[in-house]
Parts: structure tokens; C-alpha cells; sequence
């Protein structure tokens, strides 16, 4: 009997690189595994329109992806919401006042779009995204507002810290890039580690059966909820620590050696 039911990957830097690119020779693998009846999903911080839509569809998915930090999950067939935790309307408001006063670029996601101060697109941020005013955005059902990793970690520690410290009800965790670190902000009980387990249930599996992978600061609760951990060879030091394996970095086709260990 199989002891796992279904591979569950972290998206930019384990399965794609900065520029949203995944070598071809994932992309055929992921499509015989799934093609063979196994099951792939994606657990990211991006939000499901765009590119990671566009890969889902292309590697032929057919099961639910977790999206925005752990705060929606997203049906791949339908495109529909499956599950979601949004931040409450009045922590939201007094969250974006404490970002505004902060040297930090940042912004919140909201159905399709997101908004920043004056609708401005950050260069390494958001690619074909649609931004809004952050001014004229609804305060509720927003799933998670993001710092993102673009700084250095010096920097982004002691803003972690306090935003912890003031906003204890919320999920902040520390993410990561080729660029640096920044930040991701969802509800309380959101977060890939919550995600994850909705996730399970929605599968009708033990989150015993299911391989998490990831790369980043993140991808620790997701990992952490998961049967068998598996971290990429560029992972920080405390996402290896807890990993059952350690493969190979996207560069070089980790995600390969994980298909393999299934």
C-alpha cells in the first residue's frame, strides 16, 4: 500500500525561478506524474490569477492549490474558492496605518487585484498584477497584505517582530527570494500550516499522506504539517533542520528527485 497520496509544493524558488520559469524537464515529469494518476498541488504566497493559473493549466492539474499564504484554497477545475480565512476589516485598517509609516514598499491582495500606495507596481513584485489605490480598497474579504522579500534581513527582523508584538491575532511570517526577505500577513487561522490541513480534509486524506516541499521561511508551517518534509538544497538552515530530505535546488531539478521519492 502507497504510504503517501499527494506531493504538495511551494511555487517561486522550488518550482519556478525569479522570472516565473520552470526548466522543461520538471514540467514533463510533472505532467506524467499527474498524467499517471498522481497528485500535485501547490501551496504559495502568489494569488491564483496570472501566472500560477497559467502553470497550474499547463502541467495539467487537477486537484486544489493553496494560495496567498495559506489564506484561500483554489479549485484548479473550477477556479472557485474552496476554503478562505480573511483578515478582520478593523485589524486590517489599523495593519495598513502601521505599514504606511514604515520605509517599506507593501500591499494588500483583494479578488484579483492589489493594491499598493497610489496603485504603484514595484518592479520585482506583482508582474501582471493589476494594482489599485490602496485608498479604494474594501476592507473586507482582503486575505493577506505582503512586505516583499526584497530587503535584508536585518531590516525585516525588527519590523516581524513588532508587527508580532501589535498584531497577535494575525499570521506573520518571514519570506524569502533571491532579492531578500520580506513578509506575509494573513488572518490567524490561515497560514500554509492551516491551509494545509484544510487542504487534507478537503482531499479526504491524513496529512500523514501528503509530501510538503518548500524552499523559504514560509514553508515551515507547511512542512511542518505534512507526513514526509522535504526542503530544497538553498533553503534557510531551520527549514532544513526539520526536513526528512534535502534535494536538489530548483536550478537543478529538486522537484524531479521528489517525484521520485513518492
Amino acid at each position: 500500500m502507497q504510504k503517501y497520496k499527494a506531493i504538495v509544493s511551494d511555487f517561486d524558488g522550488t518550482l519556478v525561478d525569479h522570472s516565473q520559469q520552470m526548466t522543461q524537464a520538471a514540467k514533463d515529469a510533472i505532467r506524467e506524474f499527474v498524467k499517471n494518476g498522481g497528485v500535485f498541488s501547490i501551496a504559495t504566497g502568489r494569488g491564483y490569477p496570472g501566472i500560477l493559473e497559467k502553470t497550474c493549466k499547463e502541467l495539467g492539474l487537477k486537484h486544489p492549490v493553496i494560495v496567498r499564504g495559506g489564506s484561500e484554497i483554489i479549485s484548479t477545475e473550477t477556479d472557485e474558492i474552496l476554503w478562505a480565512k480573511h483578515i478582520n476589516p478593523d485589524t486590517l485598517a489599523r495593519l495598513i496605518e502601521h505599514l504606511s509609516e514604515l520605509d517599506f514598499f507593501f500591499a494588500a491582495e483583494r479578488g484579483q487585484y492589489v493594491y499598493s500606495i497610489d496603485g504603484k507596481v514595484d518592479a520585482e513584485f506583482g508582474a501582471g498584477a493589476d494594482f489599485l489605490d490602496i485608498k479604494d480598497m474594501p476592507l473586507d474579504g482582503v486575505p493577506k497584505a505582503v512586505i516583499p522579500p526584497l530587503y535584508p534581513l536585518e531590516l525585516v527582523e525588527p519590523v516581524l517582530e513588532k508587527i508580532i508584538n501589535l498584531f497577535p491575532d494575525l499570521h506573520v511570517v518571514k519570506t524569502s527570494s533571491k532579492k531578500g526577505v520580506g513578509i506575509d500577513i494573513n488572518e490567524g487561522g490561515a497560514g500554509k500550516h492551516m491551509a494545509l490541513l484544510a487542504y487534507a480534509k478537503i482531499m479526504d486524506f491524513d496529512p500523514q499522506e501528503i509530501i510538503g516541499v518548500g524552499d523559504s521561511y514560509n514553508d515551515y508551517p507547511l512542512l511542518s504539517a505534512c507526513g514526509l518534509k522535504i526542503s530544497m538544497a538553498n533553503a534557510p538552515t531551520e527549514l532544513k533542520e526539520i526536513a526528512d530530505f534535502v534535494v536538489a535546488n530548483q536550478e537543478n531539478d529538486g522537484i524531479i528527485e521528489v517525484l521520485k521519492i513518492y
